[in-house]
């Protein structure tokens, strides 16, 4: 899967289209790559990572968008994008 745009405006306003799509398009199967996505924009969006994968809305991602995004991978997304973010 690549990442493809357009998304929702508010996901589209907090992600940089190019760099954004680089890093995340380097995530092994969908589910990494969305997963990955929605982390990055949520901190942006929100300035904190949810607790939960699954406390993504449904509307967001899809009904079963982060089923398999597991929790290890989850926080190991978080500490890459914490150290590029700063």
């Amino acid at each position: 899967m690549t990442v493809r745009f357009p998304l929702p405006v508010r996901f589209r306003s907090v992600l940089r289209l190019s760099a954004d799509r680089r890093l995340i398009n380097r995530r092994h199967g969908d589910h990494n790559k969305l997963g990955f996505a929605v982390q990055l924009a949520t901190v942006r969006f929100l300035g904190t990572f949810l607790s939960r994968a699954d406390a993504v809305p449904a509307g967001v991602v899809g009904a079963s968008g982060l089923s398999r995004y597991g929790d290890e991978v989850r926080w190991d997304h978080a500490v890459e994008i914490r150290d590029r973010l700063g």
